[in-house]
């Protein structure tokens, strides 16, 4: 079961009434990658989701996605620096909500890191401890 977080940044936080359609797996990759906003009627700065992993590789794993399809950390923008950054700020938000105090982020970035999506993401990984180094 997924459980949806929506996100917008700075005077337009009131944004999260959002409907969001997932569209869970892209067919060739078998990935998450498509995702459809349909924003009410506000300006939005930034907007990402956040939803439990389908694969947890901890008693809490969850994702964060932005709205902007940026493929791959290598091959981001520097304007995309303020996204990136959105993008941790919900990963704590979430965090907190979930009561998960303890916790690793983490970006896959290419096939060989294990990126099967073609969407950058953010891992949030807790609920145990986490050993070093990891895999």
């Amino acid at each position: 079961k997924l459980r949806f977080s929506k996100s917008s940044l700075g005077s337009t936080t009131s944004a999260v009434n959002k409907k969001f359609q997932l569209s869970a797996f892209d067919k060739d990759s078998n990935a998450v990658t498509t995702f459809l906003i349909t924003p009410i009627d506000l300006p939005l700065v930034f907007q990402c989701v956040a939803f439990d992993d389908i694969n947890p590789q901890a008693p809490e794993h969850f994702l964060v996605l932005p709205k902007k399809k940026i493929v791959s950390l290598s091959l981001a923008a520097d304007e995309d620096a303020k996204i990136l950054g959105h993008l941790m700020i919900v990963a704590k938000k979430v965090a907190a909500k979930k009561l998960i105090r303890n916790y690793r982020v983490v970006v896959n970035n290419g096939w060989e890191a294990v990126q099967f999506s073609g969407h950058l993401h953010l891992h949030v990984l807790g609920g145990r401890p986490l050993h070093w180094p990891p895999g």
